[in-house]
């Protein structure tokens, strides 16, 4: 070996060992709000208690663990004032939270226990969406991202984007633009905006994977209580749950405009808006693919208490739609729109293949079907997404054969749950 490559060699090996000394697993940078020793988030017992910390040392392929706790934005993106406090999430960064904060593998983490929340709320003094107008415009960023960014385990709340003027006026738990960052096992609750998207707002050529996560009592002044996928993105949402958000207008849970957006065992309860689309409202070409999905008690003020369309053709394929609410059309409203409906239990009907008008005979309301129900191998084996192998309790998507309609596959267990 020459000196040159043996030059190379010692740089290498030194900068390895001083890796290796910095950190007790590398790659990790450990947060914890508890945390008093030290804090340069080399362990536990010397995390960070301060995420922006973590977040502005993190590098490439790094890992940022966080432990149970509340956590406050303290850097400012896209202006001046606290208002303008967010979390930027990071290309080749992935955040996880879900930990006690002793645990030394990822999968020892529970993240449903051990709540990591990341909170707008920067005076603590929230009530229900009171005491909101101080809160940040957005909890968390992703714009300009793409998958490598990962978002895991969770819980985004008290974002307030109530402004006028774009792009503050939508995405108060999350905004991507030009973003696509890997949310996974997140929980947006108690966020609110004035135009879109309460919970999540996705624009511009946005491609989020959503997998594992609950949109839980967002509202909208305007559109989207829980989710607004605008002109350009195509969202990919599954095993999600869509519940008790509001829109003042359309598309209480999710509302696409222009977007082709991909829906597969999803569940929408108790959603409702003001006028039209309790569930769902697709709008300009919102071609939207809505698989193996479970509509149940949404409601509006107008038409369309499950799904609401004007001018665009989405498909529905192993569905379940039941006890919707609406003056008019309380399942399915077209408004210049062609809803392709098949292998789906549609109350009051619906023309396809494969429909049928019973009733899908839930256990209770958590909506998975007992042994008697006509949902049962009653889907369309073909309409399942390649990779799709699970649902939405991560049983296994198919179990006799053939599908069952619905986010929930049938097992017995189902009804001791």
């Amino acid at each position: 070996m020459n000196n040159k490559n043996k030059f190379k060699l010692l740089v290498f090996i030194t900068m390895m060992a001083l890796h290796g000394c910095v950190t007790d697993k590398p790659g990790v940078i450990y947060v914890d709000t508890n945390s008093t020793i030290k804090n340069d988030g080399f362990t536990w017992k010397t995390a960070y208690n301060n995420l922006q910390d973590a977040i502005g040392k993190a590098n490439k392929d790094d890992e940022i663990w966080v432990a149970a706790g509340i956590y406050k934005p303290t850097k400012q993106f896209g202006g001046e004032g606290d208002r303008y406090k967010s979390f930027r999430l990071k290309e080749n960064v992935a955040f996880y939270g879900g930990f006690e904060g002793a645990e030394t593998k990822r999968e020892e983490r529970n993240w449903h226990v051990n709540k990591t929340i990341l909170s707008g709320d920067l005076n603590g003094d929230d009530n229900n969406f009171e005491n909101y107008m101080e809160n940040s415009f957005h909890v968390v960023t992703g714009d300009e991202l793409d998958s490598t960014a990962i978002l895991d385990g969770f819980y985004i709340t008290a974002g307030n984007a109530n402004d006028s003027i774009w792009p503050n006026d939508g995405g108060g738990g999350m905004t991507n633009f030009n973003g696509s960052p890997t949310i996974t096992n997140c929980t947006f609750i108690g966020n609110a905006a004035f135009a879109d998207g309460g919970g999540m707002r996705n624009w511009g050529n946005s491609k989020p994977l959503i997998n594992n996560c609950t949109f839980q009592n967002n509202r909208v002044v305007q559109e989207g209580g829980g989710l607004m996928n605008g002109p350009g993105s195509s969202a990919i949402i599954i095993n999600s749950k869509f519940l008790n958000n509001y829109a003042g207008e359309d598309g209480g849970g999710i509302y696409n405009n222009e977007s082709y957006t991909r829906v597969i065992n999803c569940v929408f309860q108790n959603n409702s808006s003001g006028l039209t689309g309790g569930g769902v409202y697709n709008v300009n070409s919102s071609n939207t693919l809505i698989t193996n999905c479970t509509f149940y008690q949404n409601s509006v003020d107008v038409k369309g208490g499950a799904i609401s369309n004007r001018d665009s053709d989405p498909e529905l394929v192993n569905c379940i739609l039941w006890n919707n609410y609406a003056p008019e059309y309380p399942e399915i409203a077209n408004q210049e729109s062609t809803t392709k409906v098949s292998f789906s239990a549609v109350k009051g009907g619906y023309a396809g293949t494969g429909n049928i008008d019973s009733n899908p005979l839930f256990v209770d309301k958590s909506l998975r079907l007992t042994v008697s129900s006509p949902c049962i191998d009653a889907g369309n084996n073909q309409a399942v997404p390649k990779g799709v192998n699970y649902d939405i309790d991560a049983n296994p998507r198919i179990k006799n054969g053939t599908v069952d309609m619905g986010a929930y596959e049938f097992f017995n267990s189902n009804i001791e749950n």
